[in-house]
Order: C-alpha cells, then structure tokens, then sequence
C-alpha cells in the first residue's frame, strides 16, 4: 500500500493523496469478481525474490498472491495486504509495513528508462478470471501518487486470461516513470484483487478467490495476453437473462415460518378450526452433495452420459450412488420423515417447506455462495407439473414416478436462467392450461459468508403446494446447483440433518378453551404434568380435548427446540397404559424416527438479496443463526386419538370423535423438550406456560365416548345353545356387538330384525365365553354352553366305527383310516380370515393394530390360527411390519379393505 510521509508541509500534502488513494483501493478491494459458476480454491506456491538489475530486463520474483481479503475493522487495509501485494520499495517505515525488495528502490530493480511493467502470472489451473490492481509514487503537482483509480477502470482491472499462464501491461504515465527511476524513497506496488480458476480435468469444478504466483516482471514488456479465447466447454451464464420466481427459503430463513405465526384458531358459529405448523426432523445423515452439471440425475441418463460408461445410463439416484458416482441431489420419501396423512398426520396436511443443514468435511471452510433448488411430485398434468409441460413442447421431461421408461410427468422442478431460457425458446407452456404459472428460479445465497455448518431452506412454492401428491413413497428434492468457498476449493458437501415443515388443520365442535398459566420449569430431558382437572373445563359428563396450545421458554436462546406432548387415553382405545406420547408416532421400528420440532428462522430476504454480479459488493461477514427463548406450539391431536368434522367425497359430513381422557382421577397432559440449542450451545432447562386446551363438552355424537351417555348394560350370565342350532340373547341396549372368546365353540351375529338381540350359533360342544359390548363400549360377560346332539355308534363285522358329527359351511371331513379294521370320520375347522381383527373379537380397531404391533415387537404370541390369518393384514402368508402398515392405512380409511399389499 502506498505510504503517508509526515515531517514536512510537503509531506502532509503527500499524506492527503495517501488518503485519497486508500479509499479508492477500499473500493477496490471489495470489487471482487464473481461469475454465476465460481467455486473457491487456493493455489500454494513457495514465494521468494529474485532481483537483476537491468533496464528491459526480466526481474525474477517468485511471490504467491493471494486474493485480498476486506478487512471489516479497517476498510482502508486488506487483511493479508502483504500476502496478496507485492511491494517495491527500498525500506519499510511508519506507513510502509512490509517490503519485498529488501533494501532495493525501483530504480534498482528497474534502472533508468521505464515506460512499461509487464507483470507474468502463472497458476497451476486454467484462470477464468483476473482482478488486478497497480499504484506508484507520482509527483506533487499530480498528489504523489498515481493508480488505476485515475484511469478509466475506476479502480481494479479485470480480465479473462483462460489459461495457466499470462501477462498483464501497465504503461506508466512519464510523470510516475519519472519518479520511479530518480527517487530512492518511490514504490510500486502490484495486488491480486480476485482470481478465478477452473479444473481442466473435470471441465467444472471451479476456484474462487484463488492464489495466484507472481513469477516475474519485464521491464519495458509490452506482451499483454491477458485476454485469451474461452474455450467452448466453459459455460458462462449470462447475467441479463430472466430468471424463474425466486425461491423464499434461505440462510436460516423460511416464508414457512420466518414470521413467528405458526398457529392460528377460528370460531365459526359451534365449531373451531385450528391450524398450525410443524416440523419433522430427521438426524443422523450423511448424504454426498457434489455440485455440476455433470453430477445431475439428468446427466447420468443422458445419451452424452451412456456413450461414455460402455452404453449404460442410470435412471435412478439408488443406481447411481451405488455405482459410486457423485451426485448434486437426494430425494427423501415422506415416509422417511414418517409423514403419512390421515395417519401420522392429519389427512389434509400440506408440506410447506425442506431444510438441510450442510456440513464440510473442513470445519474451517466458509461457503460465500450456495444456490440451490427443489421440486417433488405433483399431480399429473396438474398446474405444477413443469415435467409434463415441458414434454409437451418437444424437450425432454423428467418423471416423477422414478425412471425413463415411466410415464413422463407427475413432477415439479425449479428451472436455472440457462434452462428457462431454453424453455422458453422452445415454448413451454407452464401451467398445463390449468391457469397462470410462475415457475420457480431456486436461491442464490451470494455474497454472504456462511461457515462450513449452516442450515437453508427450500419453500415448496405457494401455487405448487395445492398440486402436492404426498403419499407414503412420494418424495421431494433438494437440488446443489452450485457452490463457492472463500480461499479455498469447494469439492462437496453433506447433508447431515433434515427438516420436513408442514402445515395441517382439524375442525371440531367447539364449546370453549381453558388456560393454565403455569405448568413448571424442568430440566431438558424431563417432563412437566398438568392434571386435566386444574384446567377447569366446564362439561357434565365428558370433555373432548382437540387442540393444546403452550408455551416453551428456554434459558437460552434456540433456534431449534425439539419437543413432545403426551395425553391419558380411554382405556378402551387399546393405547399401552391409556397412554399417547406425540413423539412415539414418528418412531418406525427398524426404519428412520423423526422428531417433532420448532424451527425458528428469520424473515425470508427474498426480492432484497445480494447480486451476485454487483463487484462493487463486498462478502457480508459470517453471522450466526439468530434464535429466541420463547416458542410457542399449537399440538393437534393426531388421526389416532382424535378426528376432527371430515366430508366425504360424496359430500357427507362425518362427526369428530375423540378417544382423549380428560375425566379419570389422573387424566392429565405431559410436555417435554428433549433438546434445545442454537449452534453448539444447548439449553439445559426449560418453562411451561400459558397452556390452553380447546374442546368440545359432553358431544353425545363422539361414538368414542357413547358409553358415558348410555344406560347400564343389563344381560344374562349364561346361555345354553346345542350344537348345530341357535338360540337369541336379549340386551336392554340397541346395537349391541359380541365377541366369543373362542370362536370354535360357538358364533354370534347381531339379530337383523331386532336390535336388542344377538344370535348365537352352537359350533362345537364345550363353553366359551361371550363379551357383549354397548356402542359406547360398556362390556359384560356371558358363559356359553355348546351341548352335544345325539351320537350314534354302528358296529360291523369289520369292527368299522363310525362317529358323525354335526357341521356347518365352516368345516371340511377328513378320513382316517387306522389299520383295516376302523375308520374315524372327524372335523376341522377350516380357517375364515377376517383381516385385521387380530384379538378376534369380531370387528377391527385400534386395539388390532396394537396387539399386532406387540405381536411383531415379540411381546405377545398369536396363539390360535384364526389370529394368525386375521393379522396377516398384507396377504402374503407371513406377519411383519408390512401388515402393520396395512392395518394402519384400512383403520384411517387410506385403503377400503384387507388384504392390502402396497
């Protein structure tokens, strides 16, 4: 940097242009060029000096610049301001603070006739892209100091060598020439402003903010070839051309969320809707990011692709990763984040929004640019389908249903400038004639530093989200168009976590909300209880909690706050200990568990965001996520415990029902944070507060809670039956059902002509017991006598004898024959399914699914046949989770009957 004099009037002046001059090279500094595909990288090489003596000679230097690095304390001063210049002075004093000529003046390095600098450059990659900056000592009549801040550049010189190895001129004005070769006390100084490389090997992988070696200067040089023919396999994206709708997720930012509004309530009339946003987060990752275009899913199937791998393309990302290949995408299955609506969730569920936290293998890396991209499965032909619509207009669309050879569509994707640009050149069509459509254009986090951990978001866009397809193995993207590192070479990355956020709502009878305005502090990793009575919920009989609202507040402040809520159950819902935890829903045996979270994320930037060509712009320093110690969640019951007012497609209303227990003597609700933390501190305790339940007060319409409205069942203890007949049950409560505890011993079927009836069918002679339920689940029990009809017995002169037995629809004869001189006709019972009434109590439930569940978990055995046959949910002849699942699907109407294989 040029140096400030004092001592004198004259050197005052000299300190003057001194000044002038810092805040040109301030300006400089910053102009730092970026095209739309630079990646950073460094290039080590051993610096040292060389000196001859001799007008038009060749200086040797051997110094590596580095890019100048903007100094946030000291804007006038780079941070590496003697690694990035090189200085030529004869001695260092209070404004100089380095040389690299050791004693020599440019006169000595130079001589006496100098009209021109011809500065040498080499790099041990091809450079893309060169920022340069030259300032000598001048004379007093023109400030002391001249630079290229008083040319036409304005400041730093940018240039476009495309090679390994170039020069740049400087012609000096006479004036500076002059200085340079009469006065000891004169400098020069020559700085790398920004230098940009590419990877000839792999045509893409670029470098910014490179290091760049000095080798020599010739004196009087006039070979400038700083500006060298791009070759055509770099691609430049022009800056002028449109781009797709930007995208409102970013650097720890969301739409989604990013306003602190993530619930809401609305009273219409006796009814309540409450809405909110949650967030599933999936942990313990480690998928392989590498950016390029030449790294895409497209490129894999393309013919391009297949000509060079012996005439094989891979059509999926499994085949891809697995022939170890680097990829620039992933694609997670809602099933991943156990997101199933109507199951996990509820069924009108809506994604919102996917987010990653990215991590570098070098913890001391900072990314300063990041663009990405999303899309997921949408609806074929719908307004969202981008897939689709570009088939139509002749170019080549990807599938949404994985592959090729798959119907082309059911996909949205957000699109570059360069492929927009393309498609519009083409005329795509967006929309599919269902309406207007915006096409999204992905993020592009420029200019800023972001670390080597840090966390982005990509929002589904707000016209795709109506066209999502959210079934269990449909999926959604997230796309690394590019990256860029400070100083260094970006490579790849991973993602090491995920965040599904999204948005649902329930509709119930509503009769009021009560509040607890303090529930306790506890230690994170604990729970906090409140009893239901404490609340003071105003019911006769029963009140049907939907919705509880509550507030966390950590001791610190959190940008994520892993939670949990939990509920007592009726004990006739079949839930272990009439007991429901949230966070146990999202647990899959075997598979992934995700966690309920609260994600808090800043404002989206969207529309005011940093250009990525602006080089007047400096890098925005590192900054940290910013969180709050306040949270507050809005917890819907799921489909299992409680469903809210639902129409069919027929246009029928359904009741809400609702299986929480809210009246027992330790009826209460539980909460708890597992974890809390922002960045690596983590919260160690946390408080409760202002928790509110809304619900619905003694609804005689909640078929889950009819046996608190109903008169006490009366039945008779026991009842004879012979086998091969029937006899009638008399109940005092209509719609009763039965349950025989051993189903080969006798039947029962509710009476079509009486309601207060049941039949019982003798089947085979012994006694069993009867359960009669209520429609509100009362139970009583009634002994079963199966008595025998009359047997005979005939005797031959073979000594053959012959039992016969009464038998029904239900049963088969089997012939034994026991040596030659007897043969035995016996009966067996001949197996009827009725999938998933694994407790065979004559109808299928939610006690089904968690017997079956105990059942696969090894906990309980299936001790009769007719079990095994009613759990084999899936049909395949085997019990395993798949039937589960299947259960599962049939019991929240995903699936209208069993067997069901996905």
């Amino acid at each position: 940097m040029h140096t400030k004099e004092i001592g004198t009037d004259e050197n005052q002046l000299k300190e003057k242009g001194a000044i002038y001059m810092s805040k040109i090279i301030r300006k400089r500094v910053s102009a730092l060029l970026v095209s739309a595909l630079m990646v950073a990288s460094s290039v080590t090489v051993t610096s040292g000096s060389f000196f001859v003596e001799a007008a038009g000679s060749t200086v040797t230097i051997g110094k590596t610049l580095e890019t100048s690095v903007p100094n946030p304390e000291d804007k006038d001063n780079p941070l590496n301001a003697d690694k990035c210049t090189y200085m030529c002075k004869a001695a260092t004093d209070a404004y100089t603070s380095f040389t690299d000529t050791k004693g020599k003046s440019p006169a000595d390095i130079c001589g006496d006739s100098i009209t021109t600098l011809q500065f040498n450059l080499k790099s041990d990659q091809m450079v893309t892209d060169f920022s340069y900056y030259f300032g000598a000592s001048d004379t007093k009549a023109n400030g002391y100091w001249w630079g290229f801040e008083k040319t036409d550049s304005k400041g730093a010189i940018k240039c476009t060598p495309y090679a390994k190895e170039f020069s740049v001129v400087v012609e000096l004005p006479s004036s500076v020439a002059k200085e340079l070769t009469s006065n000891k006390n004169a400098k020069f100084q020559f700085q790398n402003c920004y230098t940009g490389l590419i990877d000839e090997e792999d045509q893409s992988t670029r470098t910014q903010d490179a290091s760049i070696e000095l080798v020599s200067i010739t004196v009087n040089g006039t070979e400038d070839t700083s500006n060298g023919e791009k070759p055509w396999w770099i691609k430049v994206v022009d800056p002028t051309l449109p781009k797709g709708e930007e995208n409102t997720g970013g650097l720890y930012y969301s739409s989604a969320n990013g306003n602190g509004e993530i619930s809401s309530v609305e009273q219409n009339g006796d009814t309540m809707t409450v809405k909110s946003l949650h967030s599933l987060k999936l942990d313990n990752l480690d998928i392989k990011l590498t950016p390029g275009d030449n790294c895409s899913e497209e490129y894999y199937a393309s013919d391009a692709f297949k000509e060079k791998n012996n005439g094989v393309a891979y059509e999926s990302e499994s085949q891809i990763r697995e022939a170890g290949l680097p990829l620039n995408s992933h694609k997670f299955t809602y099933g991943e984040f156990n997101f199933i609506p109507g199951a996990t969730v509820a069924s009108n569920a809506k994604v919102k929004s996917l987010s990653v936290t990215i991590k570098l293998d070098d913890e001391s890396a900072n990314v300063n640019r990041f663009m990405y991209g999303g899309g997921l499965n949408v609806k074929y032909k719908s307004l969202a389908d981008t897939e689709y619509a570009k088939e139509q207009a002749g170019l080549k669309g990807g599938s949404g249903e994985g592959g090729v050879a798959k119907t082309v569509g059911y996909w949205y994707n957000d699109v570059g400038a360069e492929t927009l640009a393309e498609c519009t050149e083409a005329g795509v069509k967006w929309g599919n004639g269902e309406g207007d459509f915006k096409v999204g254009g992905g993020t592009d986090l420029a200019k800023q530093e972001m670390g080597s951990y840090f966390t982005v978001t990509w929002d589904v866009p707000e016209q795709v989200v109506d066209c999502e397809t959210l079934a269990e193995k449909s999926q959604i993207s997230f796309q690394l168009w590019y990256a860029a590192l400070k100083g260094g070479k970006f490579v790849d990355c991973s993602i090491v976590s995920a965040a599904l956020t999204y948005e649902e709502s329930i509709t119930f009878p509503y009769s009021g909300s009560a509040s607890v305005k303090n529930a306790g502090t506890e230690m994170t990793g604990t729970a906090a209880e409140i009893p239901y009575a404490d609340f003071g919920m105003k019911y006769e009989k029963t009140a049907d909690v939907y919705a509880v609202q509550f507030d966390v507040t950590t001791d610190q402040e959190a940008n994520q706050v892993l939670v949990g809520a939990g509920t007592t159950m009726l004990e006739k819902a079949g839930f272990p200990d009439n007991w429901f935890q949230s966070d146990d829903l999202f647990k899959n045996e075997g598979l992934n568990s995700t966690t309920p979270a609260m994600l808090y994320w800043e404002k989206s930037t969207a529309g005011n965001r940093p250009d990525s060509n602006d080089d007047t712009l400096a890098d925005e320093a590192y900054k940290d996520a910013s969180g709050t110690k306040t949270y507050t969640y809005m917890w819907i019951m799921p489909p299992s415990v409680a469903e809210g007012i639902r129409q069919e497609e027929t246009g029928n209303l359904l009741n809400a029902l609702n299986s929480v227990d809210t009246e027992s003597e330790d009826a209460h609700l539980s909460f708890g944070v597992w974890y809390a933390g922002l960045g690596s501190k983590e919260s160690s305790k946390y408080t409760i507060n202002n928790v509110t339940v809304f619900y619905a007060a003694d609804d005689k319409n909640n078929e889950k809670k009819l046996d608190m409205f109903e008169d006490t069942l009366e039945v008779q203890d026991s009842i004879d039956v012979v086998i091969g007949e029937s006899e009638t049950l008399t109940v005092n409560i209509p719609n009763c059902t039965g349950t025989m505890a051993d189903r080969t011993v006798a039947g029962v079927a509710a009476d079509k002509d009486d309601a207060l009836k049941l039949v019982i069918t003798g089947k085979n002679v012994g006694s069993s017991t009867l359960t009669v339920t209520t429609p509100g689940g009362q139970t009583k029990e009634v002994t079963v006598n199966v008595l025998p009809q009359q047997t005979t017995v005939t005797t031959t002169e073979t000594t053959t004898t012959t039992t016969t037995s009464a038998t029904t629809t239900t049963t088969e004869k089997i012939t034994t024959t026991v040596g030659s001189t007897e043969t035995t006709t016996t009966t067996e019972e001949v197996i009827i399914p009725l999938y998933g009434d694994v407790n065979c109590d004559s109808r299928v439930d939610i006690t089904d699914a968690v017997m079956l569940n105990k059942a696969i978990a090894g906990v309980v055995t299936l001790g009769t046949r007719q079990q095994k046959a009613n759990a084999d949910c899936d049909g395949d002849g085997e019990i395993a989770s798949n039937d589960a699942v299947a259960l599962l699907k049939f019991l929240v109407s995903l699936v209208k009957q069993l067997p069901y294989a996905d």
